[in-house]
Order: structure tokens, then C-alpha cells, then sequence
């Protein structure tokens, strides 16, 4: 029959049942984290005859193939105006724009002028005319009309009409806003304004960041006459990388011409996700790819680490075991030992 002894026993040592679990959550998360920043592509700058039917193409093709790798450009938008940072600008750029249009019906200069340059301040801090393009040309017009108000000054108020307008070449101020005279210093500075100049490396990097994108991509589009007579739309693409979440690589800035705003797709998503894009033939391919994703992104690197870890986690919780066994009870207070025999 059994024999069962009288003493005290220490309770088992826990932690070979728990060292698995940092290794187990370093399998499941830092791979998830090292794959969830995707790409995004920026509103398309330039006429809207052209940019609207490459936003819709873009949109369209990455909705037909599912691709949760691209963020197409009405999401990026969403995500960089919910960002606290944005969000508050905006709406304090609004309230400056609403003072400014009450400042230039009372006719007061002063107030007019300071209010709108406040708006401009606000929304080239947070680089609006990316994805706020309209309301930052507002502003820039705002300014032009507070400019003209007694005693006036037309020079630099076409200086500021050009400014809008090269941010959108086609936006409307109000007209109830723009007598005649007005509305000639807006044609002859909408006709002087400046192609649409793309974003700084800094502007993309810091764009990228709040959008919580690794890649974040820049169309221009200039649609103009080859000399063989065929409508043609030059595309220049700017992509930038983010690493680590502050410092960024620049890809490159490339250039394209294409016929069709889907063959201007194909280019875009091409050079975002070279990997990716098999479906797309109806363009001739890039002639330089954009690298692969870095090896610290890819899953089967983090996997094999994780892997690793929980291998090490679990020999050394065994070792950890085996040295804490616990040691035979004490003998009772009289020095003899009861054994019950039954």
C-alpha cells in the first residue's frame, strides 16, 4: 500500500508554465507590426479634368484586386484630417476665414489681412494643399481680396490670387465676393500661375508619418500635345519611404507619359507595389523598379526570431525548474519522522 509522509511541500515553481508567453506574443505582434504600415498614394495634383479620372482609376483598381497594401488617396485624406494635430488646425483656419470674411465686409482692412495670413499659417503648418487643397486656395484668396480693400494694393493681391490659383487651378472664389474688377485681377492671375510644384521630402515624410504609412506617393499630372498630335498626360511620381517612423528614404522622382488615366494607374501602383502588380499589363513596365520591402519588414524574419526566443525561453524556465526542486520536508519538532502504513 502507498506511504504517505507528514511535512511541508513547497508549491511548484510557476514560471515554467508562464515563459512561454513573452515568446508566444513576440511571434504573433512584432510580425504584425513590422507589416502594418501600407502604402498610400496622395490626392493627384494638377488640372482636374485629369487628376479626378486618375483618382477614380486608382480607386477603382485597387478595389477590383482587393489590394489592402495601397491605401487609395480619399483614405489617406480621411486619416491626415482625423489627426488631432490637423483636425485642430482646420477648424481654427475656418473660424480665421469666417473673421476675415466679416473683417472685409465691415471693411476693415486691418483685420482682414491679419486674419487670413493666421489662416494661411495654420494650413501650410500642416501642408493642407496635399489633401486640403481648396481650402488653403480659400485662404490665399481671402488674403488677395483683404489686400484690396481701402487703400488697396493690387500688386499684392495678384500676388496672392497666383498662389491659389497654382494650389487648384480650379478654384472658384465666391462671386458674390468679386465685382468686375475683381474678377479680372483673378483671370490674369489665374493665367500667370505656376505649375503645381510637388511636396518637399520633408513635407512627404512628415504627410507619411501622421497617415501612418511607410510609403506615401505624390502624382502631378501635366497633360499637354506630343509633337506627333496625340493628347498625352505627363505623370511625375514622387515616392518616399518612411523608416523607423521619422527619417525618410526618398525613392526617386520619376516620370511617366501616359494616355489614359488607367494606364497612369498601372504606372502608380506599379512603382508602389512592383511585387503586387501582375494584373496590370495595359502599360509598358517601369524601367526602375522600387525596392523591396526592407528585411526587417517581412514576416519570416520576425518569425524565425520569435521562433528562437521561445526556444530559449523554454530551456532556460526547464533549467530554472530543475535547480528549484523542492527539498525533502523537515523532520518533526521531536526528531522522529510519523509514517502511516495502511
Amino acid at each position: 500500500m502507498p506511504m504517505a509522509s507528514l511535512g511541508a511541500h513547497r508549491p511548484a515553481d510557476r514560471r515554467s508554465r508562464s515563459g512561454w508567453l513573452p515568446a508566444l506574443l513576440f511571434c504573433v505582434v512584432v510580425p504584425a507590426l513590422a507589416e502594418a504600415a501600407p502604402a498610400g498614394i496622395l490626392p493627384a495634383a494638377g488640372p482636374p479634368a485629369v487628376t479626378g479620372g486618375v483618382d477614380a482609376a486608382l480607386s477603382t483598381e485597387l478595389a477590383a484586386r482587393g489590394a489592402r497594401e495601397i491605401l487609395p488617396a480619399a483614405t489617406i485624406q480621411a486619416r491626415l484630417k482625423a489627426t488631432p494635430e490637423i483636425a485642430m488646425a482646420l477648424r481654427l483656419a475656418e473660424d480665421d476665414l469666417r473673421k476675415e470674411e466679416e473683417a472685409e465686409l465691415g471693411m476693415n482692412r486691418t483685420a482682414a489681412v491679419n486674419a487670413a495670413r493666421r489662416a494661411i499659417e495654420r494650413l501650410t503648418a500642416v501642408k493642407a494643399r496635399y489633401y486640403a487643397a481648396e481650402m488653403e486656395a480659400r485662404a490665399w484668396t481671402a488674403l488677395g481680396l483683404a489686400l484690396l480693400l481701402r487703400p488697396g494694393d493690387p500688386t499684392r493681391a495678384r500676388q496672392a490670387f497666383r498662389v491659389a490659383f497654382s494650389i487648384r487651378s480650379d478654384h472658384r472664389p465666391n462671386p458674390d465676393r468679386t465685382p468686375p474688377p475683381v474678377i479680372r485681377l483673378l483671370d490674369a492671375a489665374r493665367a500667370e500661375a505656376a505649375a503645381v510644384a510637388p511636396p518637399t521630402e520633408p513635407d512627404l515624410a512628415w504627410l507619411a508619418h501622421r497617415a501612418r504609412v511607410g510609403r506615401l506617393a505624390w502624382v502631378g499630372l501635366d497633360p499637354r500635345q506630343a509633337s506627333d498630335g496625340v493628347d498625352a498626360t505627363e505623370v511625375a511620381l514622387l515616392v518616399f519611404e518612411v523608416a523607423g517612423g521619422r527619417a525618410g528614404v526618398p525613392l526617386g522622382r520619376r516620370r511617366h507619359r501616359s494616355a489614359t488615366s488607367q494606364e497612369t494607374a498601372a504606372f502608380v501602383l506599379r512603382t508602389l507595389a512592383p511585387a503586387a502588380d501582375k494584373t496590370l499589363s495595359d502599360a509598358p513596365a517601369s524601367p526602375r523598379a522600387a525596392p523591396a520591402s526592407p528585411w526587417y519588414r517581412r514576416w519570416w524574419v520576425w518569425t524565425l526570431v520569435g521562433v528562437a526566443v521561445a526556444g530559449a525561453s523554454a530551456g532556460i524556465a526547464a533549467a530554472a525548474t530543475r535547480g528549484s526542486a523542492a527539498p525533502p520536508p523537515p523532520p518533526a519538532p521531536s526528531g522522529y519522522e510519523f509514517h502511516f502504513h495502511f
